[in-house]
This record gives structure tokens, C-alpha cells and sequence, in this order.
């Protein structure tokens, strides 16, 4: 990978941010510890000075100012490992003695600079430090000069400053190559992402990402891709099988129709006939256009548009208008319908009422189709954890288990010839509305007959 192409990395951009920040982080507490160690060895430099001056001015106050210019007059002049520095004048200014010709007068603490203090030799040249910590006080009829070299103070500056740019320069050279690895790392797994993505342009449908140990983000996301693709491979499936089916469901009334109006037009004689015929014509016309209309309705579903209009809905009150319509429906033709439905406030979910009333009605209706006459429905309605179960049963011939996966699909039918009413589509309105709200669909034997449960969530 290029460099040019690493440094267009989210992983690798991201390690350059965090180790800036790091690095700013890093610069901060450096800074206050330079500061705070700094100030605690100067303060202890102060500190000696101070004590060697005030043994200094307590000779001069108990034995007089001749016995202090002794006392200096004795005292070397400052090396680079001795830089103590003393001077002292009287009031006038007038040099008594001293390790050093000659220093600026001023008032409290300074860091006096070596060039501005004249050693005894005009040939020497202080190698040591860069400056002198020093004060001058009153005494006995004139005035000392004491200090110091700041030797300790800069040595430790110095090696504070080595390591926080050897510290800075392995965090950076660190940062960076973890960066790198990351960025590529990462950009392999996108890689992959995108062979499998590529792949499944080229029609090859049933190529997923490979997901790894790390459960991270990438494979998070690359296990929602893999839920997409399978999404898409089921569609593309179903939209090759529906193509298959409403190709065979139209064959036989289109067939039908063409047959009729054939044999009109060479048989018929009268304006009766012809009327017959037409009616005969439009009933099978109806049942393709209510063929396509339950097809795009389950497309307009499975869009999910309508949630937009979901309300709180309590299911008792959608199916017990649906139960009293169907009972005198299967009064009629000897079925009989008992449910069991919770009180009022009972049952209650989000969701679209409409479709609710048509999934219900769906699910008794193609109970009182399918049962012969005399066969018993029941209606349930139970609240469960965190859910609420509708539940249709019968003791008619049911489903055989091998079909009950199947009969969702759309236009699909147990009965093969399709010489019985319906379209196929009445399970496949179920499982698009149920999946609209997020509810389960079971099928089960209730032996014999078929027990269907929908488990809606609770929310």
C-alpha cells in the first residue's frame, strides 16, 4: 500500500489525531514538571545560599566587619566545581574582599550572568554555568554579595529536556507505525468487504464477508452487510419464483378467457349469449386485477410506508369485530368460531389498525376455506412477556410440515392444478404485515388441523 493511499486511512488518520493529542497531553505535563522541578532545586539553591550568607552576617555582627573581609579574603575564586561567588564592599562601594573583582549592585534575587561578574584573572574564562544565582544583604558597615552557580538547576533542565525529546520522538515513531498497521490492517478487511460486494454485482448472490474473532466495528458492520445480502438473496429468489407463479396463475384465466370468446364468436347468435359470455370474461378479469392488487399491497407493505401511521392499537378491539363478522359467515356454512380474548388495555402494541383488521381477517378466512363444514375455530389472544400472542387453530386438514416454510411465498399454492378459488397470497399478506410489526409468525399441528401464532412485541 502507497503512502499516499495510507494517509487517506480512517484507522491511520485517527492514530495521527490521538497521537497529536497524546503527544500535546504529554508536552503539558512535561511543562509542569519542568517548571515544578526547576523551582524546587532553585528553592533549595536559595536555601544554602541563604543559610551560608546569614552564618556570613552573624561573624560580622558578633566580631566586626575586619573579621568578616578576613573571613572572604580567604575564599578561592569559583571553578566549575566550586561556583560559589562572594564580594564584599562597604557602603560606599569600595571592594574589601572577595573570590571576585567586581558585580553589578541590585535588590533582591538575580541570576547574574557570568560576563557581567570579573573574576581576579582577566585570562580566565568561566567554563561553568551560564549564570549565578546570588543577593546581596546589609552587614556591619557594608554590604555581601553570595551566590552560587545554578549548575544543578541546568543539568537537570538538561536532562529533562533530553528525555522528553528522546520520549517525544519513540511516541511519534510509535503513534505512526501503529497508525500504519492499523490503516493497513483495516484496509484489508475493506478489501474483502468489497470483493464480496464486487462478487455479489456479478450476481453472485450467495457470497457473504468473512466475519473474524475480533467483534469489532467492521464486523459489526460486516454483519449487517451479510443480513443485507441475505435479504437480497431472498428477494431476488422470491421475485424469480412469483415471476414463475403469476405466470402459471395468468396462463389458465387468460386461457380461459381467450377460449370464451372464442367459442362466443363462432357459437354465439343472440345479445343474451354475448352478455353471458362478458360476464363470464369479467369475473376472470376481476381475479387478475385482484390478483396484482394483493400483490402490490404486499409490496407497499414489505416498503414499510405504512409505519409512518402506527398508533397504539389494542388487539382485542381489532378482532372482535372481525370474529362476530366471520361467525355468521361460518354460520352459513357450518363452522363455528369461538374466541378467547383478554379485557380492554390488555393486549395493546404499536401498529397500523387497518392492517391488523385485514391479517386477522386472513387468517380466519382461509381457516373457513380450507376446513370442511362442521370444523372448529378458535380465536386466542394472551399477553406474555414483553409480548402479546394471537393465536388461530382448527381441526381441519392443516399443512404438512414440509409446506408450512413455503406457504408464504407469494401466489404459492398446496393444491398444484390451481383449480380451487383463492390467489396464493393470503399467508404471504400475513407474514409482510406480521414482519411489518415486528412479529412472529409460527405455524404448528394442532393434529389434526394447523395452530398459527403470531407473536407480537411489546413496546
Amino acid at each position: 500500500m502507497m503512502l499516499r493511499d495510507l494517509t487517506h486511512r480512517t484507522a491511520f488518520r485517527i492514530a495521527v489525531i490521538y497521537a497529536a493529542l497524546f503527544l500535546v497531553t504529554v508536552a503539558a505535563i512535561f511543562a509542569v514538571l519542568f517548571q515544578t522541578i526547576s523551582g524546587e532545586i532553585e528553592a533549595k539553591l536559595k536555601s544554602n545560599i541563604v543559610e551560608v550568607r546569614n552564618t556570613l552576617a552573624d561573624v560580622s555582627h558578633k566580631e566586626g566587619l575586619d573579621a568578616l573581609r578576613t573571613l572572604i579574603a580567604d575564599k578561592t575564586p569559583p571553578t566549575t566545581d566550586d561556583e560559589e561567588v562572594y564580594l564584599l564592599t562597604d557602603t560606599a562601594g569600595t571592594v574589601l574582599a572577595g573570590n571576585i573583582l567586581k558585580a553589578p549592585r541590585f535588590d533582591g534575587w538575580k541570576q547574574l550572568e557570568w560576563e557581567n561578574i570579573q573574576l581576579k584573572s582577566a585570562a580566565d574564562r568561566y567554563e561553568g554555568t551560564d549564570t549565578v544565582l546570588a543577593a546581596w544583604i546589609p552587614v556591619e558597615g557594608g554590604f555581601l554579595l553570595v551566590g552560587d552557580g545554578n549548575n544543578d538547576v541546568e543539568e537537570t533542565q538538561r536532562l529533562l529536556m533530553d528525555g522528553f525529546w528522546w520520549g517525544l520522538a519513540m511516541s511519534l515513531s510509535s503513534a505512526l507505525l501503529g497508525g500504519a498497521w492499523l490503516g493497513h490492517s483495516a484496509q484489508r478487511r475493506i478489501d474483502r468487504m468489497e470483493r464480496a460486494l464486487a462478487a455479489v454485482a456479478r450476481g453472485e448472490l450467495a457470497t457473504r464477508i468473512p466475519i473474524t474473532s475480533n467483534r469489532d466495528d467492521l464486523d459489526h458492520v460486516a454483519g449487517r452487510i451479510n443480513t443485507m445480502l441475505g435479504e437480497l438473496q431472498d428477494a431476488v429468489t422470491t421475485l424469480g419464483q412469483v415471476s414463475t407463479d403469476i405466470a402459471h396463475d395468468l396462463k389458465t384465466p387468460i386461457g380461459r378467457i381467450s377460449q370464451r370468446l372464442d367459442t362466443v364468436r363462432r357459437t354465439a347468435d343472440t345479445v343474451d349469449a354475448y352478455r353471458e359470455a362478458v360476464d363470464e370474461v369479467r369475473g376472470d378479469i376481476d381475479a387478475v386485477i385482484a390478483t396484482f392488487e394483493a400483490l402490490l399491497r404486499i409490496a407497499q407493505i414489505e416498503g414499510g410506508a405504512r409505519k409512518a401511521r402506527f398508533t397504539t392499537v389494542d388487539l382485542s378491539a381489532v378482532l372482535a369485530p372481525v370474529i362476530e363478522a366471520y361467525g355468521y359467515v361460518g354460520e352459513g356454512t357450518g363452522h363455528r368460531i369461538s374466541s378467547q380474548l383478554p379485557g380492554e388495555g390488555c393486549a395493546v402494541i404499536t401498529g397500523d389498525r387497518e392492517l391488523l383488521t385485514q391479517l386477522f381477517a386472513n387468517l380466519i378466512a382461509n381457516a373457513l376455506r380450507h376446513c370442511p363444514p362442521g370444523s372448529q375455530i378458535n380465536v386466542t389472544l394472551q399477553a406474555a412477556s414483553g409480548a402479546v400472542i394471537a393465536t388461530v387453530e382448527d381441526n381441519g386438514p392443516g399443512i404438512p410440515a414440509g409446506e408450512r416454510d413455503r406457504v408464504f411465498r407469494r401466489l404459492y399454492r398446496l393444491e398444484k392444478s390451481r383449480t380451487t378459488p383463492g390467489s396464493g397470497l393470503g399467508f404471504s399478506l400475513v407474514a409482510a404485515i406480521a414482519k411489518l410489526h415486528d412479529a412472529k409468525v409460527e405455524l404448528s399441528d394442532n393434529n389434526p388441523g394447523l395452530i398459527v401464532d403470531i407473536r407480537f412485541p411489546v413496546t
